[in-house]
């Protein structure tokens, strides 16, 4: 086994390999426990395990293979996806690519493709809570992968505890009222389609932590990026943002984004 790069809250990551069908050697992900994690850090791993027991096979969620619990040992077997996280790889591509030259079809299929992992998420009454690019990781052909399951919840969930929160990707209810659920998701959704966009750029460069949620209250969102066009703007971004209140949801928006990634490659 090797090390990977990163570390959560409570885990580290190594990689490695598992005997797949006909004896084949398939790469995997492991996730375990640290040894000196405490007993809320150990009860927040125990719950991603799970999630993830819920979450099953699906193309654009990474895949849990089988999982660890003994007393003293707990670990998770994961799909490996070998191309790290999205947040980075938009970054690299910055420096090899105008951002005024992307191809809008890969940045449709992107914004597709995180919406059909999150509509499963949806189906099965699962809250994300911490969707941003780097907690989606890129695999072969490009294929997405939601992953980073440590703080999903299921239903509608109201955070009672303090701890480190992702707050430029919250919308503004569970940042003032601490309430979860797939709207809250679905603003977060919304700042990765403009992390996409500005090839990993950091949401509201020019406003400081302590006044992010008044300069949303106030009803200022995120500037359309040059580089977006207005369709996808108008068919995701902008239906996901411009409302304070968001109403919508994975699946309506999925269908929009899959019906405008089959005509931009006609």
């Amino acid at each position: 086994m090797s090390w990977l790069p990163g570390e959560g809250a409570f885990g580290l990551v190594c990689k490695g390999t598992m005997s797949g069908p006909k004896g084949m050697a398939v790469r995997v992900a492991i996730k375990q426990l640290k040894t000196n994690a405490i007993d809320e850090e150990r009860e927040e791993f125990l719950r991603e395990m799970d999630i993830m027991k819920q979450v099953g096979r699906h193309p654009n969620i990474v895949t849990m293979y089988g999982l660890c619990e003994e007393p003293d040992f707990q670990c998770m077997v994961m799909e490996y996806v070998p191309f790290g996280d999205l947040k980075h790889y938009l970054q690299n591509l910055r420096k090899q690519v105008s951002i005024y030259s992307l191809d809008p079809a890969e940045l449709q299929s992107f914004a597709a493709q995180v919406a059909n992992g999150m509509a499963h998420l949806e189906s099965l009454s699962i809250t994300h809570r911490d969707l941003a690019a780097r907690n989606i990781l890129v695999g072969e052909n490009k294929q997405l992968k939601i992953s980073d399951f440590g703080m999903s919840r299921p239903g509608v969930y109201v955070k009672m505890s303090k701890g480190v929160i992702p707050l430029r990707w919250l919308s503004p209810e569970a940042i003032k009222d601490n309430i979860y659920s797939t709207k809250s998701d679905v603003w977060a959704y919304g700042i990765v389609l403009w992390e996409i966009v500005t090839l990993g750029g950091f949401p509201y460069p020019t406003v400081c932590d302590k006044d992010l949620l008044q300069y949303l209250l106030d009803g200022n969102r995120l500037e359309k990026p040059i580089s977006c066009s207005d369709e996808m703007y108008v068919n995701a971004y902008c239906l996901v943002l411009l409302s304070f209140s968001v109403n919508l949801k994975f699946f309506a928006n999925r269908g929009r984004l899959d019906d405008s990634d089959r005509d931009i490659r006609k």
